[in-house]
């Protein structure tokens, strides 16, 4: 019974119709088919990602070392800037702000890297500010090292010396060249240390040399 209707149904719709009909639905279950999700293998995300927390770690120890490394030379960095007070400061604290950035155990390697880099641009500044000092003050700076070579002269003159009152001439003399040794050619503030003065004090000193043979 059912042959008869499904062949008095082709007869009715003709018989393209009717073989269209099964094409249509074998297709539309390979569409079905070829739509099937794949699940996505995460397992090489995962290890890149982990390589790659690596590979941040050995950056951030390796910028690390290189910060340590230029903080062990501050002693002698600074210690270059002794006569140049405003200088010396603002190299202190570089020093300091890029230390207190390696000591804390928590910074990234990007505050280390900022870090870094601000040191070594301070430590350049100050050779720069320092070269620019001196242009700008050759003539202190010459009566300065004069001052040095002459305070040595008077150091083996105190040595030799046999009687007090050569020594009590001299020692005020002395004294004063010291402290203009100790004040530096720069002040705190930036200026430069009075160079009519210490031409006096270099003046004194020259003339208390040339009256040794007389005292």
């Amino acid at each position: 019974m059912k042959k008869k209707s499904l062949f008095r149904l082709a007869s009715l719709i003709g018989a393209g119709s009717f073989a269209a009909v099964v094409p249509a639905s074998c297709n539309s279950l390979i569409r079905s088919v070829n739509h099937t999700e794949t699940v996505p293998d995460d397992s090489n995300r995962s290890n890149n990602n982990q390589d790659g927390d690596q590979g941040g770690l050995s950056n951030q120890s390796e910028t690390r070392n290189q910060l340590s490394g230029l903080l062990n030379k501050q002693a002698n960095q600074v210690g270059m800037y002794n006569e140049y007070k405003q200088i010396q400061a603002g190299l202190k604290s570089a020093y300091e702000a890029a230390k207190a950035v390696v000591d804390n155990t928590n910074s990234t390697s990007e505050q280390l890297n900022e870090a870094k880099t601000a040191l070594e641009n301070a430590i350049s500044q100050a050779e720069r500010n320092k070269d620019s000092f001196n242009q700008n003050n050759a003539q202190l700076i010459g009566v300065y090292n004069q001052i040095k070579e002459q305070i040595s002269g008077i150091n083996e003159s105190l040595d030799r010396a046999a009687y007090s009152g050569i020594r009590a001439k001299l020692r005020p003399i002395y004294q004063a060249a010291i402290i203009v040794l100790q004040n530096g050619l720069q002040t705190a503030g930036g200026s430069a240390v009075s160079l009519p003065y210490a031409t006096k004090v270099s003046s004194d000193l020259s003339a208390a040399l040339a009256k040794l043979p007389e005292w």
